[in-house]
């Protein structure tokens, strides 16, 4: 059953894609949605703990907003979440200048929240 939900929904994706006139990948659109998942679950958890741990918290809105961009229709919400990291980042380093990339959040974060 679950075999044949899953066809229909691909198909249904190929359908639409093809009248209208994208190119978007059935892989790619799954994996893609589900790291926005994943992604959006762990900021759940990290937001309520996001007063002891602002850094982990602001890597994945950062982590986030960087999958989002990747897709035209997400984009704004995508920069939605580009503010919001820089505020949590500040918390714990006020001399940060440099937000735009994962290394900047990485050096504060430890290994096993990566």
């Amino acid at each position: 059953m679950a075999l044949l939900w899953f066809e229909r929904s691909r198909d249904t994706w190929i359908d639409w894609n093809i009248k209208e006139g994208r190119v978007a990948d059935w892989p790619t659109v799954t994996k893609k949605n589900m790291a926005s998942k994943h992604l959006r679950e762990s900021l759940e958890i990290t937001k309520f703990h996001s007063n002891v741990m602002p850094v982990e918290h602001a890597r994945g809105l950062f982590k986030l907003s960087e999958a989002l961009l990747q897709d035209p229709y997400d984009s704004e919400e995508a920069r939605g979440f580009r503010d919001e990291p820089e505020l949590y980042l500040l918390r714990r380093d006020q001399k940060a200048v440099k937000f735009g990339r994962e290394e900047d959040y990485d050096q504060w974060v430890p290994i096993f929240w990566r």
